[in-house]
């Protein structure tokens, strides 16, 4: 798992500097390295490379792009998932993923195994609201 990461690293930051943060294969391999992060539960590592890979996607590629999309579930996901989340992150992972929702419905169609996937986020992140 460590060299996994190193190598997402060492990929991502020779991707970054060969062709910008914005260009599609710097955004690609941010996501894999924050989704990486993420399951290995390195949150404040994963949050560093969304704060720098997040406004350059946006920029580059639009907010319905579907890799904007992942980062901002992505987002939602760090937010929701750590244990020892707030109220307040989690009202905003809702609000995160509300505009996910809507966004994938609207470019890609309510069918798209990857809108599915965006509405049981959104669905669970609600569960959790109303639990408490």
């Amino acid at each position: 798992r460590e060299e996994s990461v190193v190598l997402l690293r060492e990929v991502y930051a020779r991707t970054v500097a060969l062709r910008g943060a914005g260009h599609i294969n710097a955004v690609g391999s941010g996501l894999a390295l924050v989704t990486t992060l993420n399951k290995l539960q390195m949150r404040d590592e994963a949050n560093l490379v969304l704060r720098e890979q997040l406004p350059a996607a946006q920029k580059a590629l639009g907010n319905d792009h579907d890799m904007t999309l992942m980062l901002n579930e992505a987002r939602a996901g760090i937010l929701f998932y750590t244990p020892e989340c707030t109220r307040e992150e989690v009202l905003e992972a809702e609000a995160i993923m509300k505009e996910v929702v809507q966004r994938r419905r609207r470019a890609f169609g309510p069918a798209l195994p990857a809108t599915v996937r965006a509405e049981g986020l959104l669905f669970d992140v609600r569960e959790k609201l109303a639990s408490g």
